[in-house]
């Protein structure tokens, strides 16, 4: 699990058991999904939201428009995306060693 601190000038820091700090310099947000799993964080980069796991790679691309849902056991995330014609649509990614 990490653990992810805003700094004063909005800068975040996340501290991974497993990689240590990890650079999230890229990203507008970061947030961990309470309900779902402890593996996954969420960030936010142009104004879309993806996952990174603790290694610090992005494991679901940024194109939802809100902070996705993951299972607790961190192999499904669940996103919403808004497509120009059909309006708001669910995606869901199944995450695979």
């Amino acid at each position: 699990m990490g653990d992810a601190a805003g700094a004063a000038d909005g800068a975040y820091s996340v501290l991974s058991a497993t990689a240590g700090v990890l650079d999230v310099s890229a990203y507008e947000e970061v947030k961990q999904d309470w309900d779902g799993g402890y593996g996954l964080l969420c960030v936010q980069q142009n104004g879309k939201w993806g996952c990174i796991d603790m290694t610090g790679a992005l494991v679901v691309p940024c194109e939802f428009e809100y902070a996705p849902d993951t299972s607790r056991d961190n192999t499904r995330v669940l996103g919403v995306y808004r497509h120009e014609e059909l309006g708001y649509i669910h995606r869901l990614y199944e995450l695979t060693d």
